[in-house]
């Protein structure tokens, strides 16, 4: 079997009110050459069953259920395990592509190969799926002060590798330690233009765990402070400044 182009990971716990959805916009991508992992992490609602009929309507999905609940760094990790493309994102079950999006992203990395990361405006929408305002890919050097990667990405996979995949001692803020990590050593570039709908809503994890993602994402600050190596003054700065 020849490897996809692009691995995209799909982790969901009890996710089962939007992930058709989710999943459905996967499908629905302009560009063809990719596989879509779904990661249950060991639900216990219908998630399970909706998961096990998007493999059966498309061969180029796969599904991994989780024996035990190992929250999402975990079950991202799983699923990357699993993933064949040269390519590797990750999108939530209450997320959603644009169209276009798998196509835009390629289409830089192709053409500019000295990025190894590409990043996208996003639309935030509220629950029933109206938009709310945009959100710009902002550049690599505010992730000082915060996540400014986004939800919507596209990166090679020797990052991934060359990371190690996720921290799974810091849930809730564990693609923001990936992205601070990986800017020691790799590309990062914004892309304008919102290709993604990210969704706000009271069930979400961030809305739920606040606090919690608040220190979680302190602790990836004060852990990319001590080992980054040559760090600009006002980087520094700034995320000392953030930190308080």
């Amino acid at each position: 079997m020849s490897s996809p182009a692009v691995s995209v990971v799909l982790p969901t716990h009890n996710g089962s009110r939007y992930l058709d959805e989710s999943v459905a916009a996967g499908v629905a991508q302009t560009w063809h050459d990719w596989e879509l992992i779904l990661v249950d992490d060991a639900s216990t609602d219908d998630t399970p069953a909706k998961v096990d009929a998007w493999t059966a309507r498309d061969s180029r999905i796969r599904a991994i259920h989780l024996p035990a609940n190992r929250k999402l760094p975990g079950a991202l990790n799983e699923g990357f395990r699993h993933a064949r493309g040269q390519f590797f994102t990750w999108t939530s079950d209450d997320n959603a592509y644009a169209p276009e999006a798998l196509a835009r992203m390629l289409e830089v990395l192709a053409a500019r190969p000295e990025v190894d990361v590409v990043y996208a405006d996003t639309t935030w929408v509220d629950a029933a799926g109206s938009p709310l305002r945009v959100e710009p890919a902002r550049p690599p050097e505010d992730l000082a002060i915060g996540n400014c990667v986004g939800p919507c990405f596209l990166c090679r996979r020797e990052v991934h590798e060359t990371l190690g995949g996720y921290d799974e001692s810091l849930f809730l803020a564990e693609d923001y330690d990936f992205w601070l990590r990986a800017s020691h050593e790799f590309r990062l570039e914004p892309l304008p233009g919102p290709i993604y709908f990210y969704r706000q809503h009271r069930e979400s994890l961030g809305a739920q765990h606040a606090a919690a993602g608040s220190l979680a994402a302190q602790l990836a600050v004060e852990r990319w402070l001590r080992q980054a190596k040559g760090l600009p003054r006002r980087t520094r700065g700034r995320a000392m400044e953030m930190l308080g």
